[in-house]
């Protein structure tokens, strides 16, 4: 029936459904920013994409409406680059445009930007994204007055000097290319992740949006900080097989663990970095106990959102967010593919590890056996209060994650026959599986096509830059950089 629903879906869509904005206005927030070849450089990785991509500037402001339309009507993407906030060649670019950027520099405050926002509301559809210019090939601090939720732009990217995977990355944005990557929580189970993502590496997919929950909302904040595979690897082996994170235990009074060892943890790792601020864009799910809904963190320290997403209740404290209770995400949401699909601009890609856990009690009397005999037989493998907590923080979001596997484009599902939550020990075998599944899926059903402007079979590079280029006005085909 799905099958069905979805190809019923596929033929009865409008063209209007799936037609990506063509025209974006890129309007410089700070003088200096006016001769930015960032237009150019997107124009020319769109290209290379196999589209036909143009950059308009001041020097066409004479020209007629007429002139406009049919120019946008011979390309694909059309970049209008505004000189200044409030010139009236900026305002023409923006009553063009079907989408806005606001060009900024992190070295410099955006003091420019809510004086000018009643404009740029007023054009368009959506709120602004603003792009993020970094003086080299790291990130800075976000500049002043930034502020991820001021509800003055939908989103940002960060752009650095000597990267030219951020234009790549932005130019899969435009073109509704973008990869999006979720993985589940699963305690151990979720080290196979790690696995799934270096064959797809391997196969030449990117990642460009980046969420999850639990473990697999760490691993995924690996990623976004542009680990790669052996560092992610050395991190996790070091954080959960030659460590314990969870044998700080305590009076359990609202845990029976402290919570300090994963806390540290996580604050070792990854530092101060906020969410903002991470090379490519991250969210990881907590569930908040105070509402009953699904809590997204988009904002905010990375570590401290990974300390609400992995706090199973009853084992590690919740994490309190403006008087709220919030606990790990896989109580309410452990695989969140429809958090990303909100915000999607392409294909969505989930590894779910949960799998069928084998949490069973031989003894019909489990429960009412006294403490003595339950010690003994824990030692033959008998649920422990931690299995049992760990396995209660995620069977009541398993209606949730059947409806939304739905929603992922591809989905992976490594088998992990026998590894349960709490088998840290199993680091390299969960790797392995993850690694091995990965491969037959991508030899048995292919990888997003996400260097390649329409749907479809890869085409000739080489043929699509040179067709795109005839296209293109002089200024720019002298001037691909």
């Amino acid at each position: 029936m799905s099958v069905l629903c979805r190809r019923l879906e596929d033929t009865t869509r409008s063209p209007d459904d799936s037609a990506r904005p063509k025209t974006f206005a890129i309007v410089p927030l700070q003088p200096g920013l006016e001769q930015s070849p960032i237009a150019h450089r997107l124009a020319g990785a769109l290209v290379n994409m196999g589209s036909k991509a143009a950059v308009l500037d001041s020097s066409c402001a004479d020209q007629s409406a007429e002139w406009f339309n049919n120019f946008e009507l011979a390309h694909d993407i059309v970049f209008y680059r505004g000189d200044s906030p409030s010139s009236s060649w900026t305002q023409q670019c923006l009553r063009q445009a079907d989408r806005i950027f606001l060009l900024a520099r992190v070295d410099e405050p955006l003091t420019a930007l809510a004086p000018d926002m009643p404009a740029f509301k007023e054009r368009a559809s959506g709120l602004p994204q603003l792009l993020l210019l970094h003086p080299t090939d790291k990130s800075e601090n976000l500049p002043e007055h930034f502020a991820v939720r001021s509800g003055l732009f939908e989103s940002h990217h960060h752009v650095r000097t000597g990267r030219p995977d951020d234009i790549r990355r932005l130019a899969r944005f435009i073109s509704g290319r973008a990869v999006g990557l979720v993985l589940a929580g699963g305690g151990a189970r979720g080290f196979a992740h790690i696995g799934v993502v270096k064959a797809l590496m391997e196969a030449g997919v990117p990642f460009d949006n980046l969420g999850g929950a639990s473990m697999g909302g760490i691993i995924a904040a690996g990623l976004a900080c542009e680990w790669s595979i052996e560092e992610l690897t050395e991190r996790m082996r070091a954080a959960f097989v030659e460590g314990n994170p969870l044998n700080d235990y305590t009076l359990p009074l609202i845990a029976l663990v402290r919570g300090k060892k994963v806390t540290n943890l996580l604050r070792h790792n990854f530092g101060d970095i906020r969410i903002e601020e991470m090379p490519k864009p991250f969210f990881c799910v907590s569930s908040d106990l105070t509402t009953g809904r699904t809590h997204e963190h988009r904002a905010g320290p990375v570590w401290r959102a990974l300390r609400a997403s992995v706090a199973l209740p009853g084992i590690l404290p919740p994490v309190t967010h403006h008087g709220h209770l919030l606990v790990d995400g896989g109580v309410m949401n452990n695989l969140p593919v429809d958090v990303m699909a909100q915000r999607s601009s392409g294909p969505i890609i989930a590894s779910d590890v949960t799998g069928e856990v084998d949490l069973k009690a031989r003894d019909d009397r489990y429960g009412e056996r006294p403490w003595w005999w339950l010690l003994a037989q824990r030692m033959a493998g008998t649920p422990s209060i931690v299995s049992i907590l760990m396995r209660s923080g995620t069977v009541g979001s398993e209606a949730q994650r059947r409806l939304v596997r739905e929603q992922a484009q591809y989905l992976f599902e490594p088998p992990l026959v026998g590894v349960g939550l709490r088998d840290w020990r199993a680091f390299d075998r969960c790797i392995a599986e993850g690694y091995q599944h990965a491969l037959l899926m991508i030899e048995e059903h292919g990888v997003p096509l996400t260097e390649v402007w329409s749907e479809g079979p890869a085409v000739s590079v080489e043929h699509n830059v040179r067709a795109a280029a005839s296209q293109l006005p002089l200024s720019y085909q002298t001037n691909p950089a």
